[in-house]
């Protein structure tokens, strides 16, 4: 049996809906024939080692100490010649490892220097920069999220322009499935929606990055009385404080819900247009977010901030400005868009990540 050596926190007792866990889990199950060993690292925790095995053995999750544990560590990663590294994250604590020799595979995951960055750790992103560009030199086969990502990593690092590169973007299974006429109308009738009615969607959160106070703003500033405003977020009770310091007037139509993930097709089927107002940086632009791609797949028409947003700007999405009268908007869904997200859906299965983890350095 082959083996592969994963360092990653595996998704024990996690949302299987959060980002990083989802993925982590879905490119387990690539490897399903094979012997996994999963590390996750500490340096402040794990003072003493944990092992605990799953799928009757095929699966062993380590938590270790750095320092503790570092002999552990050694033989452990001398004795697997195929290694995968899920973020630079999870790679900077092995920095004073010599990789080289081994086929290293690094999900990408995101431009990680840059986002510390972004959210202010200057310090923490200069150390990550370093680990990030020796790890570039060692590795053998790369995994982006979309064609932006390779690009971007190509121009940064032009050294690796030769190496192993995959796109594969993970999406949920909600973001794909039918839903009966019979359940959108008992949907539309409870929420109050008319056939004449424009319906408008935001689905997030309340991070910084995801704009949902600007969204809101918009919102109200466009509103008629054919609008219906949906907002479906894990975090109700901060976006009904934002919605309250802006009081919106008496016409501003709209329900705020948080709702299974199983329930987002319906929302998503009965909506027109859709919010995604993200910033003009790189985080942005070499990303293939989830929502993005449930509201093309719906044939939903995003309303963005900045619209270079992952390869569906590439591949010509059908989008409208902020900044844009949104009171004028006509009900109408995209078939463009949903062909798109089938377009880039696809990605998935061009090639499995096995076959590039048997190739020879």
């Amino acid at each position: 049996m082959n083996k592969i050596l994963i360092f990653a926190r595996y998704p024990i007792g996690e949302k299987i809906t959060e980002g990083m866990a989802q993925r982590i889990y879905s490119i387990d199950k690539e490897f399903s024939e094979w012997h996994r060993t999963y590390i996750e690292i500490g340096i402040r925790i794990f003072l003493k080692k944990q092992h605990e095995t799953l799928e009757n053995g095929n699966i062993d999750i380590f938590r270790i100490n750095l320092i503790l544990h570092f002999l552990f560590l050694y033989k452990i990663i001398k004795g697997h010649t195929h290694i995968y590294i899920h973020s630079v994250f999870n790679y900077f604590k092995l920095y004073s490892f010599n990789l080289s020799h081994h086929n290293v595979t690094l999900d990408i995951h995101g431009t990680v220097p840059e986002e510390t960055a972004f959210e202010g750790n200057q310090k923490f992103a200069w150390i990550l920069g370093i680990a990030e560009k020796k790890l570039f030199r060692e590795v053998s086969n790369l995994i982006c999220v979309s064609e932006e990502m390779k690009d971007y990593y190509i121009e940064k690092y032009p050294f690796c322009a030769n190496k192993a590169f995959i796109i594969k973007p993970i999406y949920s299974k909600n973001a794909f499935s039918e839903v009966h006429q019979e359940k959108l109308s008992a949907l539309k009738n409870e929420l109050g929606i008319r056939d004449c009615d424009i319906v408008f969607i935001y689905s997030g959160n309340t991070q910084r990055w995801q704009n949902v106070g600007l969204t809101i703003q918009t919102m109200i500033k466009n509103t008629t009385t054919n609008h219906f405003h949906i907002l479906l977020t894990g975090d109700v009770k901060g976006v009904e404080k934002i919605m309250s310091d802006l009081t919106p007037n008496k016409s501003f139509r709209y329900i705020i819900r948080s709702v299974k993930p199983s329930e987002l097709s319906s929302y998503y089927s009965i909506s027109h247009y859709g919010y995604i107002l993200r910033d003009e940086h790189i985080l942005n632009r070499v990303a293939a977010p989830t929502k993005l791609i449930e509201y093309l797949y719906y044939g939903i028409i995003p309303i963005v901030k900045y619209e270079r947003i992952g390869d569906s700007y590439r591949l010509g999405y059908e989008h409208i400005s902020y900044q844009n009268d949104l009171s004028k908007l006509l009900p109408k869904k995209s078939p463009k868009n949903k062909e798109i997200a089938i377009t880039l859906s696809t990605r998935n299965s061009d090639k499995n990540i096995c076959t590039i983890c048997l190739e020879k350095k």
